[in-house]
């Protein structure tokens, strides 16, 4: 706990962040007690406010056997919980909050300051590839790159070494608008500029790798989270946007390694058994793995044996084999570690429509309606 300046703890009052050392036999360690002979010495309520925000002597202290304290005790759990809730989210103004111990103000002026507080910070949602999402406090103060910074420090314990290449997306649901969240943005900036247009559960929030790495060997050895954290990412925008437009041959093949993957401990003969293969067909469902236009157009047997087929070029790979796999797969159907945008060059008279395109291997290049390849700017 860092020190509080006098200034963010006036005379008499405490702030907030002095609270969240009361335990559950009521002890408040590292509290600052002037002149100080004995831990055990007790202190009036009065004495104790007066002398806490000096920081001379940093002691334990006991309320159970402070004279006239009992009266205090509940309110100051009370505060204390509110400072653990308002701490876990991440608040950092809490020390905004202050109490008068001394109860020169009422409990409903208090009260009124927890729900103003509590109004003025918002639950965000922030939506992960795998189908998890992460519930983040806010205020309007917060800057984007706070909440991803929180939601990434959850994915896993310890740094990421690419945590730099996290992005945070809005998302309209129904038009599938989306905008990149710079990361200096306020939340407050946020919903003035975007979300104002719409209502708020139309918004979706997700958290995203925009920015990859030349190697995604270099990816696996250095940041295995985020490895795998954009194969979820890139598979998922696949079986969204793509797989129920590209051949059956490539779809069925990509669905294979993602079978090797999920199963990566299965032996590679197991699907041969029929009985394995209904396991995977009725309880997890080839659904999971393959577009819908594939399992439809397909009979159940002449697929079984496709799937077998191809399953077996895949059977020996590790895990991370498979995704390096898959990846190599998707780009010939899919540029997916480029990102596009279209504009145009010229003035309002005059003007060539060109894509902006942008990825590891491209750098930033365009792309006009004539040219068979990018152009590196």
């Amino acid at each position: 706990m860092t020190n509080i300046s006098e200034k963010s703890c006036p005379l008499l009052g405490v702030g907030l962040p002095h609270l969240v050392y009361l335990t559950h036999e009521g002890t408040l360690s590292n509290v600052c007690v002037i002149g100080s002979k004995d831990s055990d010495q007790e202190y009036s309520d009065l004495n104790w406010w007066d002398s806490c925000c000096c920081g001379r002597i940093s002691k334990n202290m006991k309320l159970t056997h402070a004279k006239g304290i009992s009266k205090r005790l509940s309110g100051i759990a009370r505060w204390s919980r509110l400072w653990k809730l308002i701490q876990d989210g991440e608040c950092e103004a809490c020390s905004d909050l202050v109490i008068d111990p001394l109860g020169e103000h009422s409990d409903n002026q208090f009260d009124q300051k927890v729900k103003k507080f509590l109004m003025d910070r918002s639950i965000l949602k922030v939506h992960l590839p795998n189908g998890g999402f992460n519930m983040v406090k806010y205020g309007d103060a917060t800057d984007v790159k706070d909440i991803i910074q929180l939601v990434v420090g959850r994915l896993a314990a310890g740094e990421r070494y690419f945590a730099k290449c996290y992005a945070l997306k809005l998302v309209h649901i129904i038009t599938r608008k989306s905008y990149w969240l710079h990361n200096n943005l306020s939340m407050y900036q946020v919903r003035q500029k975007y979300e104002s247009s719409h209502p708020p559960e139309e918004w979706r929030y997700e958290l995203r790798v925009r920015f990859l790495p030349k190697s995604f060997q270099e990816l696996f050895q250095r940041d295995k989270v985020t490895f795998f954290y954009l194969y979820d990412q890139i598979r998922n925008d696949y079986m969204r946007d793509i797989a129920e437009t590209i051949d059956q041959e490539v779809a069925i093949r990509l669905g294979c390694i993602e079978m090797r993957r999920f199963f990566k401990d299965m032996p590679q003969v197991a699907i041969d058994k029929k009985s394995n293969f209904e396991y995977l067909e009725k309880e997890v469902g080839l659904k999971r793995f393959l577009p819908r236009s594939v399992i439809d157009s397909t009979k159940s047997k002449t697929l079984r044996k496709l799937i077998q087929l191809h399953f077996k070029q895949y059977a020996q790979f590790a895990e991370h084999e498979c995704v390096y796999k898959f990846f190599d797969t998707l780009k010939t159907v899919c540029k997916f570690e480029q990102e596009r945008f279209r504009c145009a060059l010229g003035s309002s008279g005059w003007s060539i429509s060109m894509e902006l395109v942008i990825g590891p291997d491209v750098g930033i290049s365009y792309l006009t309606e004539k040219a068979s390849s990018v152009c590196m700017l």
